[in-house]
Parts: structure tokens; sequence; C-alpha cells
């Protein structure tokens, strides 16, 4: 079975709407990156996000994203979401670098702990 949802990659910078949220979740319609892979979404009609904020203040579970790209700030590893691609109107504005998805890939094993040799979250670094 495949998905019609408009089709996305890993890296993909998107603005998708992230209400309703409960509490301190991420809220309103703001940039994100997409970390669910081609693979993912033709399976389903779902994409699994960071969502990104102005604050580059330096936090363990943030990656600052350099300058240049469609959008600026900072991903945020640790409010990571499933979303619906077609309900929460997904739009595509870039992608990131190789090296930056890398980089949230990374934060996202050590702060979920999947995998065989995943680091503890403790080994997360300030950057």
């Amino acid at each position: 079975m495949t998905i019609d949802a408009e089709p996305l990659e890993a890296g993909a910078l998107v603005w998708v709407d992230l209400r309703p949220s409960l509490g301190r979740e991420q809220d309103g319609v703001r940039p994100a990156v997409v970390v669910s892979n081609k693979d993912f979404h033709r399976l389903n009609a779902t994409a699994i996000v960071c969502p990104i904020t102005g604050n580059v203040k330096p936090w363990p579970t943030k990656v600052i994203l350099p300058p240049g790209l469609a959008v600026s700030g900072a991903v945020l590893t640790d409010q990571i979401r499933c979303l619906d691609r077609a309900k929460r109107g997904f739009r595509h504005v870039g992608m990131v670098t190789d090296e930056v998805l890398l980089a949230i890939r990374i934060k996202l094993h050590a702060l979920i702990g999947i995998g065989a040799n995943s680091p503890s979250a403790s080994h997360l670094s300030k950057e």
C-alpha cells in the first residue's frame, strides 16, 4: 500500500501547523525538519519532524542551523512529533545539509537510546 500525500524526504525544511498543543509542547505554525525517510512516507500518511525555534541559546538537545538555509534557528530534538502530512498543511521550503541531518540524528539517537550501541542521553553536550 502506498500513500498519496506529498512526498518528502529526510532533511526537508517545512512550515507546519503544530496546533493544538498542550503544556510545554511547541505550538503554532512554525518551521520543522523532517527526520523520517522516503520509505516511511511511502507507507504512511505521517511524517516525523523536529520543530525549529528562534531561540538559539545552546542546549544539549538543540542543533543550531547554520546560516544560508531557508530557515534560521535551532532544531529541538526533544520535541520530536509524528504528524499527518495532509491535515497539518506541510509547506516545503528547503533542505538542511547532510551534516545538519546527521547532527540531528545523533542527538535523537542519544536522546531516545534506540539501537544496540546507543549512547545515553548523558553524552549530549552543549554546542
